[in-house]
């Protein structure tokens, strides 16, 4: 990955840590703010800048160092996570009350309207940043699964988020279905039975998952 600002970052990344869990009664966000559209906008300028090396446009998921300057910003991903406590701790009950909004927003870099990269934003000290570009091969599996899930989606669900389990390194789409948060694994881990495109209730994939966190050493950061 290619870090803008690692101050930036390292600031996005401890807002998981201190922004609290979501309340019952708080519904899955998935509309970045227009503030953070904009800095996603500005933000090609950096990434074009960046782009200019025959290393680093190949890094960056770019086909040839002219394409920077064909690049568009996609559509917002709200990001949550999953701690490790939480999920050892989950008595079953409403998963979405185990999600935690990170702060962050993930867009989509496009070409041609193919997803070649990607960029999160996030606010740090009042400011709306670009805090991390890439990684193009999560980009674009994001996008597929994204794409796949809009025809898919029970109900009609057009709206996704995006839920990390860091302890676990799983990462899914999740949306509100008419039983409840849906989650979609980003990548195959046949460990955890997950599977890109297998929609399940999210109570279902966390009752799989926390076995597996029980296993962790408790004083691991998550």
């Amino acid at each position: 990955m290619t870090f803008a600002s690692n101050a930036a970052l390292s600031a996005a990344l401890a807002l998981s840590t201190v922004v609290p869990a979501m309340s019952q009664d708080t519904r899955l966000q998935t509309s970045a703010p227009a503030a953070a559209t904009s800095a996603a906008a500005k933000s090609l300028d950096t990434f074009r800048s960046i782009s200019n090396t025959p290393m680093q446009f190949k890094t960056l998921g770019l086909d040839a160092p002219g394409d920077a300057m064909q690049t568009s910003i996609g559509g917002a991903v709200v990001d949550y996570m999953i701690g490790l406590d939480p999920l050892r701790e989950w008595d079953g009950g409403d998963p979405i009350k185990l999600l935690r909004p990170t702060g962050q927003f993930v867009y989509s870099i496009t070409v041609d309207g193919k997803t070649k990269s990607s960029v999160t934003i996030a606010e740090v000290k009042g400011e709306w940043v670009a805090a991390a570009f890439g990684t193009p091969n999560e980009a674009r599996a994001r996008s597929d699964l994204r794409d796949n899930l809009i025809a898919q989606a029970p109900g009609g669900a057009k709206e996704f988020a995006q839920v990390r389990v860091p302890a676990l390194r799983t990462t899914f789409m999740a949306f509100q279905g008419s039983d409840g948060l849906v989650f979609t694994s980003l990548t195959s881990r046949p460990e955890f039975g997950l599977e890109p495109g297998k929609l399940e209730t999210a109570s279902t994939v966390l009752r799989r998952l926390q076995p597996f966190a029980l296993r962790i050493d408790p004083n691991m950061p998550n």
